[in-house]
């Protein structure tokens, strides 16, 4: 073809395709302007036809080649399509809804594109915000318009989790005539109940909302629903609920409610019934009557640590007598953050000795939070005469501090019922000067630490704010990691906002930073193997992203990948800058992650300044590795899961290896008590392994003595196979004796001796890591360590492999017999069943994004032996050409 970018029709491409013309095909796709041509007529319906077209041409000359032994040029093709379709699939989520509704409105987009586009997304919860967002703002035809709405109800309906199809069903509403709205809102309080009755993780919130915003017409029907529920707590919040919308039934509702909260459990087992009870009598307790109130009241009472929820709005309607129970029962409770809401209640409601005991009560709260709050309260609610009193009960209070606080609230309180004339207030000069100005607001919010907290002040403030301040909070949205949806939604505010002309420049900034950084690690991975000329247009690649605002998460990632592959002054600037960006985080943990992960990979130069920020970070930070010996333990370390141990571990390794012995020794010692403190012990005894040659005699024989308690075996027999070279021989012959069992560790030991070993001594040891791996328990780690027991030459492993392929899945099939290719490449048979597992994982993940499909579920250290070296080189440049060049707008 000489012109292969030229109007094409279906029917060509189909012909190109049955004439078996791979090049031209192959060069519809060498550039992007195909896309554009195709998308153009439309949407990329047509463009991902053409893909299809072009993909089993080369899934097709892939299987050929292989069952003939050829070179696989037809790899590289597909690994180029799969590129392709993933780039089409991701621009088509990286769009906002809002951006997508700008470009339909100001006709840059068709409908039909928009629509095409919606069809691509990941979720059905993607899918429904684009046509919402299209009929909320697209201004789209009656006919464009039914037909977005009728795929906004599919999407809806596809929506797997019930309290979200609800609320979708109920947005939809929002864009039917009567008829259809009353349909979508049945379907959205079906899908609540459903949600807030589930057995697990019950969801009441949706169904509250609904509740309370149901037309009238509706609300018997929704008062039949949750009367039926078999949630309790679901029950008494919506039914408080509805008893706002219905006051003519009001009392029988409250009364259901009521009912409901003596039978209310926590699903999740996390023993929050109690303040659960509490939270569903709060919220109803404005809507309680006379006997209603007692009844809540003495439900109240029973509620333990948490009763001051649920007295504390009642006690405006109690009577005396209960107002001193009331007041019996708050002087009891050991928490003083809640206390003081119960007995600021009484100072407010109660009278005479009640009302003064409650003051006494709040004149001795030591929580400096509750003082705080006391202070303000007082100073607004409490009349002079209680006040004197209370000052003279103050005089007595023994403790200096606490007499101190007690007289200065007094003093205060007093004070501001007689304030000093203000002539300024006076006057009516200055009213409002304290109020802060839209650029001190908006330098505010830039400083707000996480996107999701961020995100939603910057979109309030967008009316007020000027061109190049909406420039920079694009900016943020576009490098920020934070939440998906609030970042579609500040984009697609600032969509609204812009001319025409503008929103092009959007869509060729849509990438999102998750995205960026997986493109960069994705490329510098192939700089270990790299071809002529690559790494420098990669490693630029990688530097022009860093111009971009990134917040300090991203900029460390992105030199953690770029530094590995740096001499010289490049790294030693990239050092210093990643190094600056660790240490200007004021949130220590988040310092300490920051340094961890980088000390390895920075310049020797800054190696010091770094291990000296990391130990003060960490020793702040955590208590348990506070290098006082009369610290006290943190008082995390016994309830955090898992995900935080790890977290501190990490932190702290580097330290361990570099560190004095003086200044190690704490650090050793707090990081053994998080070990044996880990839930999951498969992990608790990798880490023991790592760290035992650290462990002095007794810490050995307290993590001995701590393991032979576990009750999996692996995890047991893998901390003393890692931990034996570092025991004494009194130790080794005090180890129980359990029988045989196998673990990853003693498999992978004796194949490492095996590799070390004389010729006459090497079957012996991989007869005995095959015995171990036999009887390794779990089926993954059993797997694993076969497949390195095949590839070290053990026949009985590589047959026991072959043999498993029979009963796992057909897209499984491929991938797990490409780990042993190198031991099946002479069989036909292996390699053709290996390349139909590859083509149907490309195929799987090609509608994905390039993060999982080229950093997770390819090996590509796999694949490399499948390829010539001349075939190996053609990758990377690939890659860097997809990522860089090419534009999927």
């Amino acid at each position: 073809m000489d012109n292969p970018t030229a109007p094409i029709t279906d029917d060509q491409v189909a012909w190109l395709r049955d004439a078996g013309d791979s090049e031209a095909l192959r060069a519809l796709f060498s550039d992007d302007m195909w896309l554009r041509e195709r998308v153009a007529q439309g949407g990329y319906d047509g463009y991902l036809a053409d893909l299809q077209v072009a993909w089993d041409r080369a899934a097709a000359d892939l299987l050929r080649q292989s069952e003939e032994g050829e070179p696989l040029p037809a790899l590289i093709d597909l690994l180029r399509y799969t590129l392709i379709w993933s780039g089409v699939c991701m621009a088509a989520n990286y769009f906002a809804p809002g951006l997508i509704a700008r470009a339909v409105a100001t006709g840059l987009w068709s409908p039909e594109r928009a629509v095409s586009a919606a069809a691509l997304s990941w979720e059905p919860e993607r899918a429904f915000d684009v046509y919402d967002a299209l009929l909320a703002h697209g201004n789209l035809s009656q006919a464009h318009a039914s037909t977005v709405y009728r795929l906004m109800m599919l999407a809806a309906e596809a929506i797997e989790y019930e309290g979200m199809r609800a609320q979708a069903f109920e947005r939809a509403a929002k864009h039917a005539d009567a008829e259809a709205q009353t349909v979508s809102l049945l379907a959205s309080l079906a899908a609540a109940l459903k949600a807030a009755d589930r057995d697990e993780y019950p969801d009441r919130y949706m169904l509250g909302q609904l509740a309370a915003e149901l037309p009238a017409a509706l609300l018997a029907q929704a008062v039949e629903g949750v009367r039926a529920l078999g949630n309790a707590d679901a029950r008494a919040w919506v039914l408080a609920a509805l008893a706002r919308r219905l006051p003519d039934e009001r009392k029988a509702l409250v009364d259901d409610a009521l009912a409901a909260v003596p039978a209310i459990v926590d699903a999740t087992a996390q023993g929050l019934d109690t303040v659960m009870r509490a939270n569903a009598i709060m919220q109803m307790a404005d809507l309680l009557e006379g006997e209603q109130v007692s009844r809540a009241f003495e439900m109240g009472l029973m509620l333990e640590v948490w009763l001051t929820r649920a007295i504390a709005p009642l006690v405006d309607r109690l009577d005396e007598a209960q107002q001193v129970r009331a007041l019996n029962v708050l002087l009891t409770v050991e928490d003083e953050w809640g206390r003081k809401d119960g007995l600021l209640a009484l100072v407010r409601h109660a009278r005479g000795q009640t009302q003064r005991r409650a003051l006494e009560g709040l004149l001795v709260i030591g929580h400096g939070e509750a003082r705080e709050v006391i202070r303000r309260s007082m100073a607004a609610d409490v009349d002079p005469a209680l006040l004197e009193a209370g000052r003279l009960f103050a005089e007595h209070i023994a403790d200096d501090d606490q007499r101190a606080w007690a007289l200065e609230t007094i003093r205060t309180a007093l004070a501001a019922r007689d304030p000093a004339p203000d002539a300024t207030t006076q006057s009516g000069a200055g009213v409002g000067t304290d109020e802060p100005s839209i650029d001190e607001q908006f330098a505010a919010a830039l400083k707000i630490r996480w996107a999701e907290d961020r995100f939603p002040v910057l979109e309030r403030l967008l009316p007020q704010l000027s061109d190049e301040q909406i420039r920079i909070v694009l900016e943020d949205a576009h490098a920020a990691r934070g939440d998906d949806h609030l970042r579609d939604r500040l984009i697609g505010a600032i969509a609204l906002r812009c001319a025409a002309e503008a929103l092009p420049a959007l869509f060729e900034r849509a990438v999102v930073t998750w995205q960026m950084i997986s493109d960069c690690q994705m490329l510098l991975h192939w700089g270990y193997e790299p071809p002529d000329g690559f790494m420098p247009g990669a490693i630029t690649y990688v530097e022009s992203c860093l111009q971009a605002r990134l917040d300090p998460f991203t900029r460390i990632d992105l030199r953690h990948t770029l530094l590995p592959h740096l001499t010289g002054e490049a790294k030693r600037a990239h050092s210093a800058e990643a190094l600056a960006t660790a240490l200007a985080d004021e949130y220590l943990p988040g310092r300490a992650e920051h340094l961890s992960r980088i000390y390895a990979l920075l310049d020797e130069a800054d190696q010091p300044a770094a291990l000296e920020a990391l130990y003060t970070a960490v020793t702040t930070a955590y208590a348990e590795f506070a290098p006082e010996t009369d610290a006290p333990p943190a008082p995390s370390a016994a309830t955090d899961d898992d995900y935080y141990r790890d977290g501190r571990l990490r932190h702290v390794y580097p330290l361990l290896f570099h560190l004095d012995e003086a200044r190690r020794a704490p650090l050793i010692e707090g990081a053994l008590k998080l070990c044996l403190a880990f839930e999951d012990k498969r992990y608790a005894a990798s880490v023991l392994g790592e760290l035992g040659r650290m462990f002095d005699a007794g810490q050995l024989a307290r993590v001995l003595e701590a393991v032979t308690g576990w009750d999996d075996a692996g995890a047991r027999a893998s901390v003393i196979a890692r931990l034996r070279p570092h025991l004494s021989d009194d130790q080794l012959v005090a180890l129980p004796d359990e029988g045989a069992v196998g673990s990853q560790h003693e498999v992978y030991r004796l194949l490492e001796l095996a590799r070390e070993a004389a010729d006459e001594e090497r079957p012996a040891l991989l007869e005995g890591a095959l015995a171990a791996a036999k009887l390794v328990q779990r089926l993954g780690e059993r797997r694993a360590v076969f497949v390195d027991l095949a590839l070290a030459g053990v026949d009985e492993a590589l047959q026991t492999l072959v043999e498993s392929v029979q009963y796992m899945e057909p897209g499984y099939q491929g991938q797990f017999l490409l780990s042993l290719y190198p031991r099946l490449a002479d069989q036909p048979d292996m390699r053709a069943t290996i390349m139909r597992g590859i083509v149907t994982q490309l195929e799987q993940i090609r509608s994905g994004n390039r993060q999982l499909g080229f950093e997770w579920f390819l090996p590509w250290s796999r694949i490399k032996p499948l390829l010539t070296p001349e075939l190996r080189a053609q990758i990377p440049p690939l890659l860097l050409e997809i990522v860089r060049d090419w534009r999927w707008a």
